[in-house]
């Protein structure tokens, strides 16, 4: 249950454009007020401007995150986290540095420990970051 007073903002970027949708709550949910996209690199501080004020959802598209499941003896999770590191950046389509990494879910299996991992890229998770606070916008939740 959302139990913001103000606007909400749902961003995503997809090919160097910029798409947004601004809501506002109301008694049955969410009512739509405004959409639109935008190439990020001719944008001016116009274009942002129905964005501002608003907590800001912002949602990764595939191109920007991993999802990985990995499976080790439960010996190794408990034991040896370089092996986990190591497990994981075999999995990784780029070397490990350039991810940040979450854990998203731990289950035991009879086969040893299913870890669900999600890891994002840390260049784009930091331009993200940088252009947000560039135009004044918090960016209150990310969705993967």
């Amino acid at each position: 249950m959302l139990n913001y007073s103000g606007k909400i903002a749902g961003v995503v970027i997809c090919n160097d454009l910029l798409r947004y949708v601004t809501t506002m709550p109301t008694g049955d949910g969410l009512e739509i007020r405004e959409c639109g996209e935008f190439g990020l690199a001719e944008a001016d501080e116009a274009q942002f401007l129905p964005l501002l004020g608003c907590k800001c959802v912002y949602g990764i598209n595939r191109s920007q995150y991993h999802r990985k499941r990995l499976y080790l003896a439960d010996d190794l999770a408990a034991s040896d986290p370089e092996q986990f590191l190591w497990e994981l950046s075999r999995s990784s389509a780029d070397k490990i540095e350039n991810y940040l990494h979450s854990m998203l879910r731990l289950q035991p299996t009879d086969k040893g420990i299913h870890i669900e991992c999600l890891s994002i890229n840390r260049r784009t998770f930091n331009q993200v970051g940088e252009m947000f606070e560039r135009h004044h916008l918090t960016l209150d939740k990310m969705v993967f």
